[in-house]
C-alpha cells in the first residue's frame, strides 16, 4: 500500500511539471492593416484613427499616440480597444490641422504576451514629404535567454530526478543514504522551479513595460499584470507549483 502511495506520489511530481511547463503560441500581435495607411496625405481631419491587429489585445498594455511633426504627443483622449473586436483598437482624434503626424502604437498580445509596437505616418492637408514607417518587437536578449533557460532547467530537475528515482532506481536498490540525497535533489529542484516561476512573472512585467526587471519589481505594473491572460496561466503555474511541493512532501 505504502509502495503504492509513493509510487503514484512520484508520478504527479512528473506530471505536475508538464501541466505548468504549456504556454500560449508565440506569434505575436502584427499590425494587420490601419486606417489612415502608412504614407496617406489626407485631404482633411480624420475623424479617427483605427488599427487592425492579427491577435487579440490586452487593454492595461495597449496603446496609441499620436505625433505632431515637432515630435510632441498631443494632448487626446486615450486609446480603445474596440468593446465588440478586440483585435482592433481606435483613437478618435479630433479636429487636426494641415500638416504631418506620426501614429505611434504599442500593443501586447493577449494570445502569447509579446509587446510589438510601430509607427504610421501621415499627413493631412496639401504637404509634400517621404515618410517611412517601422515595426518592432522588444524584448530583452540576455536576460530573456537567461531567465527561460534557467526555467527549461528547473523544469528537468525534478521531472527527470522524479522519473529516475520510480523507474530506475526504485525497482533495483534501496540505499536509504542515496534515497536521502536523491529527496534532496529532489527539493532544490522544486525550489529553483519556485524561483524561476517568480523570474518568469518578472521578466514579462519588464517586456511589456520595457523597463528593467529590477525596476518592475513592486511597482503597480506588477499587480497589473494579473488582470491579463498571462497574469491568469501564471497564477495556474503557481498553484501547480504547490501542489506539486504537497506531492512531494506527501510522498
Amino acid at each position: 500500500m505504502k509502495q503504492k502511495f509513493r509510487i503514484t506520489t512520484v508520478i504527479l511530481l512528473i506530471l505536475i511539471p508538464g501541466l505548468m511547463r504549456v504556454n500560449p503560441v508565440s506569434a505575436h500581435a502584427s499590425l494587420a492593416r490601419s486606417n489612415p495607411p502608412a504614407s496617406a496625405i489626407l485631404p482633411e481631419s480624420p475623424p479617427e484613427i483605427r488599427l487592425w491587429f492579427t491577435e487579440a489585445l490586452e487593454p492595461e498594455f495597449s496603446n496609441i499616440e499620436l505625433l505632431n511633426e515637432n515630435g510632441d504627443t498631443l494632448n487626446i483622449p486615450p486609446a480603445q480597444i474596440d468593446p465588440d473586436n478586440p483585435l482592433e483598437m481606435f483613437l478618435i482624434p479630433g479636429e487636426l490641422p494641415d500638416g504631418i503626424y506620426t501614429i505611434v502604437w504599442k500593443v501586447v498580445s493577449k494570445t502569447d504576451g509579446h509587446l510589438t509596437k510601430g509607427t504610421i505616418p501621415f499627413a493631412v492637408g496639401d504637404v509634400s514629404v517621404t515618410f517611412a514607417s517601422s515595426v518592432d518587437t522588444a524584448s530583452s536578449p540576455r536576460t530573456s535567454a537567461l531567465i527561460r533557460w534557467l526555467n527549461l532547467f528547473s523544469f528537468a530537475l525534478p521531472t527527470g530526478g522524479a522519473g529516475f528515482w520510480l523507474l530506475v532506481w526504485s525497482p533495483t536498490a534501496a540505499d536509504s543514504d542515496v534515497e536521502k540525497h536523491m529527496k534532496h535533489f529532489l527539493r532544490a529542484g522544486w525550489g529553483l522551479l519556485g524561483v524561476t516561476t517568480l523570474l518568469i512573472l518578472l521578466l514579462q512585467v519588464s517586456i511589456v513595460t520595457e523597463k528593467s526587471i529590477f525596476e518592475v519589481a513592486g511597482s503597480a505594473e506588477l499587480r497589473l499584470i494579473f488582470s491579463t491572460y498571462f497574469g491568469h496561466v501564471w497564477t495556474a503555474r503557481l498553484i501547480l507549483w504547490l501542489a506539486m511541493g504537497l506531492a512531494m512532501l506527501a510522498g
